[in-house]
């Protein structure tokens, strides 16, 4: 969803009834009926029923719009308005100039009751607007969920698709809701147009109980979006271990790799999640597999964690603490660069070569500091005196 849309600031209902009285044509006469309907839509948007109803009476047009072809429905602010103007005639299923109706404005700005009334009188629940959402998908995509049993109840298309590719179930965030998705029919193995699937989605964003629903449902765990990560690395990324632990236990390849040639060991050692890389350690992931673009292993990523109970996991299970990148660099390298004492320490503990060289001649000693973050001081003297195994 991308449209960000702008309130207009309408004229007062006062101003124009001020405006009709000086030119004198009366309350609404022809030359003022285009200001009392847009007094109309104004008193709609301020949920002035009073002036509505008065409006109606002196012959406003219940269809009229404004410069964003905005009728006063869609912009009703509560269900006695809409209920006023339905009844008067208004167009149900008219759209402004963004594509939206009166269904999706209603949704857009949480006017769940004023949703409500206009399911029941009948507006297309499957209309679209200019980004190609539909009400359930807006109603998802806020997070509000208010209309969506509502909606789907009087056949709203679950697999129905933005101009993202985009399907209501991969905005959803609330497992009951797609629960019902799914047993209309909804498909969870559809994917957007960057490759992204309800269950990457749900994976990254930690939504735990709904992983367990999409995965009980035949969603396939080894999916991978556009960059080749599947739900497995971004849960590794985002430090979700209990939906790691779902997706492993669900057959989700524990080395499978992204195009980057980065494995869900990779992530989490670089974001620093220990139980995450304990997690795969413990179901055969390679703790020696290096990435294509690099050449770093899972070791050298965590190196720039600044988390040493990593190291000590990668370490005890096996990992290379004299493994070169590309470039000639080793952990320790790497770990002085990024001003990580303990994590220098540690790697001299293990045997790492403390004299080895970059490919530019480079030492640990020579790189310390050389990547620290402004934000801290440099414990320079400190990785020195670990380098020297003090």
């Amino acid at each position: 969803m991308t449209k960000a849309k702008t309130r207009r600031s309408a004229p007062s209902v006062v101003f124009l009834l001020a405006l009709a009285a000086i030119i004198g044509c009366g309350p609404f006469g022809n030359a003022t009926n285009i200001n009392a309907g847009a007094a109309l839509i104004n008193a709609a948007e301020k949920g002035n029923l009073a002036q509505i109803k008065l409006l109606l009476a002196q012959g406003a047009n219940v269809n009229a719009r404004d410069k964003f072809r905005l009728t006063a429905l869609m912009d009703a602010a509560n269900a006695d308005i809409a209920r006023v103007l339905i009844a008067r005639g208004a167009n149900l299923n008219a759209q402004d100039e963004f594509g939206d109706t009166a269904l999706t404005e209603a949704i857009h700005f949480g006017h769940a009751n004023v949703a409500r009334l206009l399911i029941a009188r009948g507006a297309n629940v499957n209309a679209r607007n200019n980004d190609g959402d539909t009400a359930l998908i807006m109603d998802v995509n806020y997070g509000r969920a208010d209309v969506a049993r509502l909606l789907v109840a009087h056949g709203a298309n679950v697999n129905a698709r933005d101009k993202d590719g985009d399907t209501a179930l991969m905005w959803v965030a609330d497992a009951g809701i797609a629960r019902l998705f799914i047993t209309r029919g909804a498909n969870v193995n559809a994917q957007d147009n960057n490759g992204f699937t309800a269950l990457l989605d749900a994976a990254g964003n930690g939504y735990t109980d709904l992983v367990r629903l999409l995965v009980a449902h035949d969603a396939n765990v080894n999916a991978r979006d556009n960059w080749g990560n599947t739900a497995l690395l971004d849960a590794a990324y985002s430090g979700h271990a209990d939906i790691a632990r779902l997706l492993i236990a669900h057959g989700a390849n524990v080395n499978a790799r992204n195009k980057d040639g980065r494995t869900a060991l990779m992530e989490a050692a670089e974001r620093g999640h220990p139980d995450i890389v304990r997690l795969l350690i413990t179901h055969g992931a390679d703790v020696n597999a290096r990435d294509d673009k690099h050449r770093w292993t899972a070791l050298m990523w965590a190196a720039t964690s600044v988390n040493a109970d990593v190291a000590r996991l990668l370490i005890a299970h096996g990992a290379n603490v004299n493994a070169r990148n590309k470039d000639g660099r080793t952990a320790l390298m790497e770990a002085a660069s990024s001003a990580n004492p303990d994590f220098a320490r540690l790697l001299v503990t293990h045997g790492a070569d403390v004299n080895a060289r970059a490919n530019n001649g480079a030492t640990a000693a020579s790189l310390t500091c050389t990547e620290w973050s402004a934000a801290r001081s440099c414990p320079k003297q400190e990785i020195l005196d670990a380098l020297r195994g003090r």
